[in-house]
């Protein structure tokens, strides 16, 4: 089975759902402390702007959006920082959402969305200023040849911004078991956080910066999709078959992962050499 066979059934049952939950966005959201009572709307775009500021790009450049979702980000890069972008994905419910998206805000002109696998890009070398990809990654089976293709198609110079959850602490042999079954049913594959250098190294980048932020983070995230998709999973189940049940465990299980003292979430900050 391919990853666009593993994770497309899933995401197209999902996707409203959880951009409902998410505030319009499809990544999680970023509080400064535990006094911080921003909305869900709110703290999405203070990551979404996190982003923007690790890649940096100057006006007229051109981006690379990889796993693009529902273009949320891609419309934020071009409205605040005036480049064009384009966007990519392997989800054809998420394609038609970001195109849907991009026609509505007029930026036709300037974000392209088109399908392409990050292991299959049909972009010429050196085509891109810069690159980002925000809870993509994780659905590759190589994170360091993911990051070889983008590295491939950077001009000398640009940047590559990648956010993810990981590992960021061992875990005992119980705690991997649970690791197992739930990134076994969200179809992902989390890094662990001390070995991302290496594999940036490995992809012919240099590391620029590595953030771990999960404290600010994956519970809050986290407990708002478990309480969302309580809410939606009968809604869910009619519409789309997926027993209630099982979008149920995928909320709890998530809950249960950003409990863990060893999930975090990093901000990966990667430059290709000039």
């Amino acid at each position: 089975m391919t990853t666009q066979d593993a994770v497309n059934p899933q995401y197209a049952t999902l996707t409203d759902a959880s951009v409902e939950i998410l505030g319009g966005n499809m990544h999680v959201g970023y509080w400064h402390d535990a006094g911080d009572d921003a909305p869900m709307e709110v703290a999405t775009l203070r990551l979404t702007d996190m982003v923007i500021d690790k890649v940096d790009p100057a006006p007229g450049q051109r981006l690379l959006d990889v796993g693009c979702g529902n273009a949320a980000p891609a419309v934020r890069f071009v409205r605040t920082r005036d480049v064009e972008v384009v966007s990519i994905d392997i989800g054809a419910y998420q394609l038609q959402l970001a195109k849907d998206r991009v026609r509505a805000e007029r930026l036709d002109d300037r974000i392209t969305v088109q399908f392409a696998d990050v292991n299959d890009m049909p972009f010429e070398a050196e085509s891109f200023d810069h690159a980002w990809s925000s809870e993509c990654l994780i659905h590759v089976p190589d994170w360091t040849e993911a990051l070889r293709n983008i590295a491939r198609v950077l001009r000398p110079g640009g940047r590559l911004v990648v956010t993810d959850c990981v590992e960021r602490a061992p875990v005992d042999a119980a705690t991997r078991d649970f690791l197992d079954g739930y990134y076994a049913s969200v179809h992902c594959l989390y890094n662990k956080l001390d070995e991302i250098p290496a594999k940036v190294a490995a992809a012919g980048l240099e590391l620029v910066d590595l953030i771990e932020v999960g404290d600010h983070i994956l519970r809050r995230t986290m407990r708002a999709v478990d309480d969302g998709f309580r809410a939606r999973a009968r809604e869910i189940e009619a519409k789309s078959g997926m027993p209630a049940d099982i979008t149920e465990k995928i909320g709890v299980d998530a809950v249960r992962f950003s409990e863990l003292p060893e999930a975090g979430y990093a901000i990966v900050v990667a430059r290709k050499p000039a």
